[in-house]
């Protein structure tokens, strides 16, 4: 995997079968644990989660693939979760294409403020298939996240995946805003 600068990684696929993931950001690695950029990758073929972030804020992961190879229309699965943030705040989900993930297509444990708006959660075409679980997963006492919204591309497409399109469980799980997704 190659890490360019600005905290920027483009183009990242992991040995297939291997235990580790794709794209790990921790608070320890990030300035302050503040400020990533995940911007116009191809995330495929982790053994793990295919963008782990833990303890990391203010940071964007967008225009990417995941879960997928770069015209979207073959799986190349992530055996875990396809976007995994744990204690993260403040972080956006923008524009992806995220589908052929083991478990979820996105996963918010802990986490609070978070944006996911514009993404194609699940199938589009060919031989894509759907998420394992559920297209977004929010818990473990989540809040004040947003998920789509009113104005122009701001909705996510969330469809196909094998249980829930979004779920929200959990005790303290309250605040989050979901409006304007199709499903």
């Amino acid at each position: 995997m190659r890490r360019r600068g600005g905290g920027q990684q483009n183009n990242l696929q992991a040995t297939p079968g291997t235990n580790g993931g794709g794209i790990v950001i921790v608070k320890a690695n990030t300035v302050n644990g503040n400020g990533f950029n995940i911007n116009s990758c191809v995330v495929r073929n982790s053994g793990y989660y295919g963008i782990s972030v833990n303890g990391a804020s203010n940071g964007f992961i967008q225009d990417s693939k995941i879960g997928v190879d770069n015209s979207g229309t073959t799986c190349q699965m992530n055996q875990s979760d396809g976007i995994d943030i744990q204690g993260g705040t403040s972080n956006q989900i923008i524009d992806n294409h995220i589908a052929c993930n083991g478990q979820n297509g996105i996963q918010l444990g802990s986490s609070d403020n978070n944006v996911i708006r514009g993404n194609i959660i699940g199938p589009l075409m060919g031989s894509c298939t759907f998420n394992g679980y559920r297209g977004v997963d929010i818990e473990g006492g989540s809040t004040g996240n947003i998920v789509g919204g009113t104005g122009a591309g701001q909705g996510n497409k969330i469809s196909g995946n094998d249980y829930w399109g979004i779920e929200v469980k959990e005790v303290g799980s309250i605040g989050n805003i979901i409006s304007g997704n199709s499903m």
